[in-house]
């Protein structure tokens, strides 16, 4: 008597899930490895066939072909032809790509060359400006009108009306009519981040962080061993070794923790934060308190209103109290063995891998009963030749 084994299992069909962007997330297939993106029903609105993908931006996503980098729209139609080495997202109409000779370029909605022939890359248009600088070192700004030469190296891009720049040995703060708001010597300062909620994130000679209001004056002292720029109204800082935690834009601290509790602390995405202790991974809101309890293998950030979550068997996208909105399918494989052989069966549902269970044992049954027959058959005719 022959008999039949099968094993079961399931895995999740997508191996990497995004952050939703304009109502689309990107997802890597298990099996092919290429990403497509889901629309909010969890649905695969894009098929997985591109090699990389960048998150959804201004409606348009970067993605990789074999011919290289172009742009899709949020339906998948290819937007701009994948003809660049690299790219990047659009921001402000304008995206920055790189083409084969090497060379950078900024390029608007239509595919078409805004700025070109730069041998360095910009920084990426915000606000409607564009700061970036020629090879022979001219720093230019482009404001979706003219392109103007300024007497400054850019440091980073617009942000709430402002700009970092730098002139020899002092940081400059830039206005949007390219006006120095204030200066502030590299003897005294080493970073200044870009204007986040109100503020400006100052890194002095001695590694202490404080921050810088809008009047220039500094509205939280140079007490923290550590920070980082405002996000939704709260910065993440180190207070000493052992102790991080959140202050709002009036240098209140609203949350402090020790790595104790949490074993890594995140910046706040709508109002929530990711930490993760030894019970997993969860989120806490600006008093400190777990919103979502920590105790799911993985999340990412939320973006609007949801967050991916994997907790070690699926993947899910959660809202902010923690409650499932979209469960991602997995795929159902089961090992069916016999005799010395072993088949993978593979189906999107228990119910579809019972139906591949039956018509795999229909054909291993008919496989076998063609091969008893042609086991008789060069029996018989063997025995036939030994009569004669």
């Amino acid at each position: 008597m022959i008999e039949f084994k099968f094993k079961d299992s399931s895995l999740p069909k997508y191996i990497s899930v995004g952050d939703f962007h304009c109502g689309r997330a990107f997802v890597k297939d298990r099996e092919t490895l290429l990403y497509g993106f889901i629309d909010t029903s969890g649905k695969e609105i894009i098929r997985c066939r591109y090699r990389d993908v960048e998150d959804f931006s201004e409606n348009l996503a970067v993605v990789k072909t074999e011919s290289g980098y172009g742009y899709i729209d949020t339906f998948g139609d290819m937007h701009i032809a994948p003809t660049f080495l690299d790219a990047r997202p659009f921001s402000s109409g304008l995206a920055l790509v790189q083409n084969f000779d090497k060379r950078w370029n900024y390029i608007d909605k239509d595919g078409t060359t805004i700025i070109g022939e730069l041998s360095k890359e910009g920084l990426p248009c915000t606000e409607n400006k564009a700061c970036f600088y020629r090879s022979d070192g001219e720093n230019l700004i482009y404001d979706h009108q003219s392109i103007k030469s300024v007497p400054f190296y850019w440091f980073s891009s617009f942000s709430e009306g402002f700009a970092i720049a730098k002139d020899g040995e002092q940081f400059l703060i830039i206005d949007e009519n390219l006006t120095v708001l204030h200066r502030m010597s590299t003897s005294a300062i080493q970073e200044i981040g870009p204007s986040k909620d109100g503020l400006f994130r100052l890194v002095s000679l001695s590694g202490r962080v404080g921050y810088l209001n809008h009047r220039f004056e500094m509205q939280i002292p140079f007490m923290y061993k550590d920070g980082k720029d405002f996000n939704n109204g709260y910065a993440l800082v180190k207070l000493f070794d052992e102790v991080l935690g959140y202050i709002n834009t009036e240098g209140i601290a609203t949350a402090f923790m020790k790595n104790l509790q949490y074993t890594s602390i995140d910046d706040f995405y709508e109002n929530r934060a990711k930490v993760s202790s030894k019970r997993g991974v969860g989120f806490i809101d600006g008093t400190g308190k777990e919103k979502i309890p920590c105790k799911k293998a993985k999340y990412s950030h939320f973006s609007e209103g949801l967050v991916a979550c994997y907790d070690g068997m699926n993947f899910t996208f959660v809202d902010p109290s923690g409650e499932v909105k979209i469960v991602l399918p997995s795929v159902f494989y089961s090992n069916m063995t016999y005799l010395d052989k072993c088949k993978v069966l593979k189906a999107d549902s228990t119910d579809d891998l019972y139906k591949e269970k039956i018509a795999a044992l229909k054909t291993a049954k008919n496989e076998i009963m063609l091969e008893l027959e042609s086991d008789i058959r060069s029996a018989e005719k063997h025995e036939y030749q030994k009569i004669r």
